[in-house]
C-alpha cells in the first residue's frame, strides 16, 4: 500500500510540475512574446458587448456597412475624432468640386491615413489644409481598413468628389489584413469584430470574395450561434484555416500550451508565410494580393483622370529598427513600385533621424508632431505642387 501511495504521490507531483510548467511557459508566450491562447470558434465578452451596441445602434462613430465591412458613421463622433455629413474625417463639408483657385486631394487608406489617436486638426490631412489655404486634403481613411477596403470604398464614393490627387495610404502592417475576412481571427484584441470582403487573385486578375455578413441581422446570428457562424466567416481566412479549436481541455495549460506549439510548429510547415526573415515575402498570397491591389488602385485613379501616389506608412518599430540599421519590412513592396514606374513616398523618409521615435507617435499611431512632418513631407513632393 506505500507503494502504491508512493507513486501516486510522484505521479501527483510530476503532473503537478507539468502543469505548472506549461503556466510559465503560458505568461512567457503572452508577455515576452505577445503570444496569447485564442481559438478560433471562441467570441471575448468584450466583442460580444461591442456588437451588441452596433446592433443596437449605440455606436457613435463606427458604421457597419455591407460591402466594406465596417465605415465611419455620417456626422459621427468619438473621443477625438468627427466626421461631416459624407462620412470623411473632417470638421467641415466639401462641394462636390473644389472651390474656384482650390486644389483637392482625396486620401485612402488605413487608420494612419484616418489619425488615430490625434484630433481632428492634427491629422496631416488637416495640417495640410492649415499650411495652405487653396488646399482641401479630404480624409477617407478609415480604422482597421485592408488596402481592398480603402479600394471599395474609392470605387464606391470617389464620384462624389472630384479630386485632382488621390493618396493611397499603406501602413506597412496593412498587408496582414489582405487575408482576413473576420478581423479577430487576425487581430484577437481588436475594437473591431467584424468581418470584411477581400480579393484573391485569378487568372492575374482581382475576383471579389464580397463580405459574408450583409445586414446587422446576421451579427445577432453570430451572438447566437457562435460556432457554425465562425467557422463560416473563417472559410475564406488565412488565420482561420491557421488556428486552434477550443476544446473540453482547455482548462489544462498544458493542453492550451500544446495547441499553441502545434499551430507555430504546423504553420511553419505549412509555408506560404507573410514574413521571411523579418520582411514581406514574395511569394505569399498576402505579398501577390497587395501587389495587385496597390496597381488596380493606381491605373483606376489614373484613369479616372486624377494623379495617383502610393504612400507608405511606417509602424513605430519600423522606424527603431531602420534607425538601428536594418533592412525595412516593407523593402520588397518598395523594389515593385519603383519596379512599376509608380509614383510613391516612403513616410520614413519624413522623420528626421535627430528626433527621437517616441516623439513621432501617440501610443501605436503619429503624434500631432508626427503628423505635421508627414504633411511638411507631404507638401514638398506631391505632384504638381
Amino acid at each position: 500500500m506505500k507503494k502504491y501511495i508512493f507513486w501516486f504521490i510522484l505521479t501527483l507531483s510530476a503532473y503537478a510540475l507539468v502543469e505548472l510548467s506549461s503556466y510559465v511557459g503560458l505568461q512567457v508566450l503572452k508577455y515576452v512574446r505577445h503570444v496569447e491562447y485564442a481559438p478560433m470558434d471562441l467570441m471575448s465578452d468584450r466583442h460580444r458587448d461591442i456588437i451588441g451596441d452596433l446592433i443596437a445602434r449605440k455606436s457613435n462613430y463606427l458604421a457597419f456597412s455591407p460591402t466594406l465591412g465596417w465605415s465611419i458613421k455620417t456626422n459621427g463622433s468619438s473621443k477625438l475624432a468627427k466626421a461631416n455629413a459624407a462620412g470623411m474625417r473632417s470638421d467641415k463639408e466639401y462641394p462636390p468640386l473644389p472651390a474656384p483657385g482650390h486644389r483637392r486631394i482625396s486620401t485612402y487608406g488605413d487608420s494612419f491615413t484616418h489619425g488615430d489617436e490625434v484630433k481632428n486638426s492634427e491629422t496631416w490631412q488637416a495640417i495640410m489644409e492649415a499650411t495652405d489655404s487653396s488646399l482641401e486634403v479630404l480624409n477617407y481613411g478609415v480604422f482597421g481598413f485592408g488596402i481592398d477596403q480603402a479600394y471599395l470604398r474609392y470605387l464606391e464614393e470617389a464620384d462624389q468628389y472630384k479630386s485632382k490627387v488621390v493618396l493611397i495610404g499603406f501602413m506597412s502592417e496593412n498587408i496582414h489584413r489582405t487575408v482576413s475576412t473576420y478581423r479577430p481571427f487576425y487581430a484577437s484584441q481588436t475594437g473591431i469584430p467584424l468581418s470584411k470582403p477581400r480579393f484573391a487573385v485569378k487568372d492575374d486578375q482581382l475576383s471579389l470574395i464580397p463580405n459574408p455578413m450583409t445586414t446587422i441581422e446576421d451579427y445577432q446570428l453570430l451572438l447566437n450561434e457562435p460556432e457554425p457562424t465562425l467557422a463560416r466567416l473563417g472559410a475564406n481566412d488565412y488565420y482561420f484555416q491557421r488556428g486552434y479549436r477550443a476544446g473540453a481541455l482547455d482548462w489544462s495549460p498544458t493542453q492550451r500550451l500544446i495547441k499553441i506549439l502545434i499551430q507555430k510548429i504546423g504553420n511553419r510547415l505549412v509555408g506560404n508565410h507573410i514574413l521571411s526573415e523579418g520582411r514581406y515575402n514574395p511569394n505569399s498570397e498576402a505579398f501577390r494580393l497587395t501587389k495587385k491591389i496597390l496597381s488596380d488602385f493606381y491605373h483606376k485613379i489614373a484613369s479616372d483622370g486624377a494623379t495617383p501616389m502610393i504612400l507608405i506608412f511606417p509602424t513605430q518599430v519600423d522606424v527603431a529598427t531602420h534607425r538601428a540599421g536594418e533592412r525595412k519590412v516593407y523593402e520588397p513592396l518598395l523594389q515593385v513600385l519603383a519596379q512599376q514606374g509608380f509614383q510613391y513616398l516612403d513616410m520614413m523618409n519624413a522623420f528626421e533621424s535627430a528626433v527621437p521615435v517616441d516623439a513621432l507617435f501617440s501610443g501605436d499611431h503619429y503624434s500631432p508632431f508626427g503628423n505635421g512632418l508627414v504633411a511638411k513631407y507631404l507638401m514638398l513632393h506631391l505632384p504638381g505642387f
